[in-house]
This record gives structure tokens, sequence and C-alpha cells, in this order.
């Protein structure tokens, strides 16, 4: 269930759980659409052979419910993508990073997962340089150790 349309219905779905997408291809598509290409979704939530068949799943966007049983659930791929066209960037991931605005020179931060990359390499990169200056550090003392046992 959608937890957005259904804000109360929040259930953590089981270990073994997962979505099948099918990608069909009819021969002859009926003379309402003429797109060969059909989407069905399939939900399995167990992985035990004596579970029933996957419960078949109906996107809001391929139309209505009672369509579905009678399209044996596949959805025409062109009415769900036309659905969620616009909903998912297709740009490379600097241009997701970094985006030149134009009134200003200067680049601004876009995308989270890229401030989060960079923080963690600066930190990964903080540590190398504690870890050198403590290698250093050891290596100094070790020295000065030496010096002051060595006996005439």
């Amino acid at each position: 269930m959608n937890t957005q349309t259904h804000p109360k219905a929040i259930k953590t779905p089981p270990l073994a759980s997962c979505l099948l997408v099918e990608l069909h291809r009819v021969a002859q598509a009926d003379s309402a659409s003429t797109d060969p290409f059909y989407v069905r979704f399939l939900y399995r939530n167990s992985t035990s052979t004596e579970s029933p068949e996957p419960i078949p799943l109906w996107p809001p966007s391929c139309g209505p419910a009672f369509v579905a049983r009678k399209q044996q659930y596949l959805c025409p791929l062109r009415s769900l993508e036309s659905a969620i066209r616009g909903t998912y960037v297709l740009q490379t991931q600097a241009n997701q990073c970094v985006e030149k605005t134009r009134n200003e020179s200067f680049y601004t931060l876009i995308q989270p997962e890229c401030t989060v990359s960079v923080s963690m390499f600066g930190i990964v990169l903080l540590q190398f340089f504690l870890l050198l200056c403590l290698f250093f550090r050891m290596r100094r003392n070790a020295c000065k150790l030496r010096a002051v046992h060595v006996l005439p």
C-alpha cells in the first residue's frame, strides 16, 4: 500500500519480498492501442515454493482497476511512461552535483548525495593526515628513545 495515500498503513515488507517487473511484447496489439509493449508488476512476499502466486499490482496511471483483470494486469508501456515522465533525472552525475546559475558565476550544490560525498571525502582525508602525523611523531620518538638508551 502506498503510505502517502494511506498514512496509517505503514508496514514493513518481509525480508524476502520482491517486486517483479515483466516487459511483454504482444504480437498483435488490440485495436485501441498501437503500443506492442506492455508492463506487468507482480509482488512476491516469500521465497517458499508452497506460497501462493505473486500478487499482481496495477499502477493507477494505467487506468481504472476494473480494466486490470480484463487486460491480465498488462499496462501499456506508453501510458506508464507518459505518467512518470518528468519525475526522474536524465543528467550525468557531474551535472547532478553542480549546476551553474545564469546570474552568478559560482556553482551551487543541488543534490544532497553530492554534499555527503564531499564531506565523507573530507573526513577520510583528515583521518589520513592525522594518521600520517601520528606515524611521523611515533617514528621521531622512537629515534629519541634509541638515542637515550645507548650506553657507552
